[in-house]
């Protein structure tokens, strides 16, 4: 199986729809669709990480390539903290960390990726 070069891109969208996630949350603690999609977050940006970890080792893209799909996804991040009209102020605080922790949990995996595929 082939992939396309730019295959590397998807966490874009990945971590667009991560973030917009948070949109979901209600505020109370005590709604039962609190937790759930927390953890549906949480699914989400782990399989967003094993994902890019794996095309990174399938297409070997350079190092600037991959500071430059994690950069890109870190504007679309940026862009949604702006955008999302968040419930409870909570969400907007743990926003950030998490989205930020995911990017850079995919620039060590990528790098891991990389290391490892070099001979």
């Amino acid at each position: 199986m082939t992939l396309p070069s730019y295959a590397g891109y998807a966490i874009v969208p990945l971590h667009l729809l991560a973030g917009a996630l948070f949109w979901l949350i209600p505020g109370p603690v005590y709604h039962a669709g609190y937790y759930a999609t927390y953890g549906a977050i949480a699914v989400l940006l782990a399989a967003t990480v094993a994902a890019y970890g794996w095309l990174a080792a399938a297409l070997t893209p350079g190092f600037g390539t991959v500071w430059l799909q994690v950069a890109l996804a870190a504007v679309g991040v940026a862009a949604l903290f702006f955008v999302i009209d968040f419930s409870d102020p909570w969400h907007a605080i743990v926003y950030l960390p998490v989205m930020g922790g995911s990017l850079l949990a995919c620039l060590i995996t990528a790098h891991a990726a990389l290391f490892m595929a070099k001979p």
